[in-house]
């Protein structure tokens, strides 16, 4: 390849990455249809480690309220557990947002676990908000409900 051809090449290259950092870092706000309280009752099953042999596994029905602000932070419980430092984000996947935050508390009386990273992909159709909650723990990350949240009135 000629030097030319090279200089030429590589200035597409960075014309190119430098369009789509601009884009991925475009500023991103909370649609307006995403805010306010969304609640529901699931059955949630907690991943708990154990000093010998396989891990395992609690489960309990509890109700899990969010309450999404235009800001993009969120508020609300699973449980007994509360979400503290939650935001929401554009999601690249399936699904087109995405739940960030750590729950502090047990979610109900047999969970053994006081705090936990969590993250949810989620999407809504209408008035509900469905996706996947992930209980993270260093490189791991375990499901613990799909849930389906309705949109409370306001």
């Amino acid at each position: 390849m000629s030097p030319l051809k090279a200089s030429s090449t590589l200035r597409a290259a960075l014309a190119v990455s430098c369009l789509l950092f601009s884009v991925s870092c475009a500023p991103w706000s909370v649609p307006s249809s995403l805010v306010g309280t969304w609640s529901g009752t699931q059955k949630v099953t907690v991943r708990v480690r154990q000093p010998r042999g396989p891990n395992r596994f609690v489960s309990d029905t509890v109700t899990i309220a969010l309450s999404v602000r235009a800001d993009g932070s969120v508020e609300g419980h699973v449980g007994g557990a509360t979400l503290a430092g939650a935001y929401v984000l554009r999601n690249r996947g399936r699904f087109d947002f995405r739940l960030e935050g750590r729950l502090q508390g047990a979610l109900f009386s047999g969970d053994p676990i006081p705090t936990m990273d969590i993250h949810a992909p989620f999407g809504v159709v209408n008035d509900t908000l469905a996706g996947s909650l992930f209980q993270q723990s260093g490189m791991g990350v375990y499901p613990m409900v799909d849930f389906r949240l309705a949109k409370l009135k306001e």
